[in-house]
């Protein structure tokens, strides 16, 4: 999360507030080691002075960033964390596996349940995780937001993980909400209809049917689609 522009200086203001000036001066800078166009600009900068000692490990925190981000792509994530079980990292590879599981859950319950869906799928997913990573390990191992709130009882949380916990949960929220919109868009039923460009021009400026619907006019008539939900007559 501290390589999302406006996320990350929030993030680092909320931090200052907090009183944890260190945490908010080391969110800045991941920023500038892990966003995609500013890392590359520090390194060049960096090389261009001489430093290339400083700006190879700029590189390095780059690759390691997006190597987290593809960790958490579904499929991609679980070929990245299959490979590296095959290459005898087993810790990196179980972790690939249980990032890029996540989403899962989470695009699961907001194509049903929409932003609540979106919340719950990533918290089943957590408690799903959660449960065979401790079965298999004999002990109790929470992931994602379950082990946010084991933090939180045990009072061992603190400024950092408090904001990218609630950023996520908000995203989820906002992704889980955009995600049905389109579901349900590409589910809806559209009618077609023939008429007149009289009655169409009367029918929008009477706001019957919005200007936004897609027009085609021939010879004085007028096609268009629109949703069998919302159609009404004209």
């Amino acid at each position: 999360m501290d390589s999302i522009p406006f996320l990350t200086q929030c993030k680092s203001l909320f931090l200052a507030i907090t009183g944890d000036t260190e945490g908010a001066r080391q969110t800045q800078e991941n920023f500038f080691n892990k966003a995609p166009i500013v890392s590359q600009f520090k390194s060049a900068v960096q090389a261009n002075r001489g430093d290339n000692e400083g700006a190879l490990e700029t590189q390095k925190q780059f690759l390691n960033g997006m190597d987290e981000l593809a960790d958490g792509i579904p499929v991609v994530g679980h070929a990245k964390g299959a490979i590296d079980l095959i290459a005898g990292d087993e810790e990196k590879g179980f972790q690939a596996v249980k990032a890029a599981s996540r989403p899962v859950g989470v695009i699961d319950g907001a194509i049903v349940g929409g932003p609540a869906g979106a919340i719950a799928g990533g918290v089943a997913m957590d408690a799903l995780i959660t449960g065979a990573d401790s079965l298999v390990n004999n002990k109790y191992k929470p992931n994602g937001i379950i082990q946010f709130g084991t933090k939180i009882v045990n009072n061992d949380t603190n400024a950092g993980e408090i904001f990218d916990n609630v950023a996520g949960v908000i995203f989820q929220g906002v992704g889980g909400k955009g995600m049905r919109k389109t579901v349900r868009k590409a589910n809806e039923k559209h009618i077609y209809r023939v008429t007149n460009s009289v009655d169409v021009k009367k029918a929008v400026q009477e706001q019957r049917i919005p200007k936004s619907h897609p027009l085609n006019k021939y010879k004085g008539e007028v096609w268009f689609s629109e949703s069998a939900r919302h159609s009404q007559q004209f």
